[in-house]
């Protein structure tokens, strides 16, 4: 009789290449799009987490493990948490909503403050893709981030009409 092997799943949520090889525990796996999911053993998922790279990349938010039970088991989130509470990754409809007129920029700046910094060039990356220009809160996300949205928005409309000649 076989045993059944618990697997994890681990989505990228960057739009970049992620690459774990770790020799020492027989695995290599490379993320190359935004919401590639990979699965991996469970025992080895665990022994990934105690590698200071491949905790960051999960603490940042750059790798998202979506499963609650795989993340209580891990460490990453409380025993006793219904949703996530350590490690926030926002999807493009929450990213929208952070845009949207409802949400003002005292609340954008508060919802920021629990975010890791991936998440924070995630939506810069959102605003330029969607080509949000909320003065106040791009203004904001240039002094967090060092990106400034219009600017790579004008870079890529000029790109764009270079490309049409």
């Amino acid at each position: 009789m076989e045993s059944v092997t618990r697997m994890v799943k681990v989505v990228s949520t960057v739009d970049r290449q992620v690459i774990i090889n770790r020799p020492e525990l027989n695995i290599r796996r490379m993320w190359t799009a935004k919401n590639q999911a990979q699965w991996i053993p469970f025992d080895i998922v665990y022994n990934l987490y105690f590698t200071v790279g491949f905790q960051n990349l999960i603490n940042d938010g750059i790798l998202y493990i979506p499963d609650m039970k795989d993340k209580k088991d891990l460490g990453i989130e409380p025993e006793d948490a219904e949703y996530p509470v350590n490690v926030i990754v926002l999807d493009d409809a929450q990213m929208k909503k952070l845009f949207s007129r409802e949400i003002n920029k005292q609340d954008f700046v508060q919802t920021l403050a629990h975010l890791p910094m991936s998440q924070a060039n995630a939506l810069v990356d959102y605003a330029v893709k969607n080509e949000c220009v909320d003065s106040e809160k791009i203004a904001y996300l240039k002094e967090l981030t060092g990106r400034d949205v219009v600017q790579i928005i004008a870079k890529k409309r000029q790109s764009e009409e270079i490309d049409r000649i």
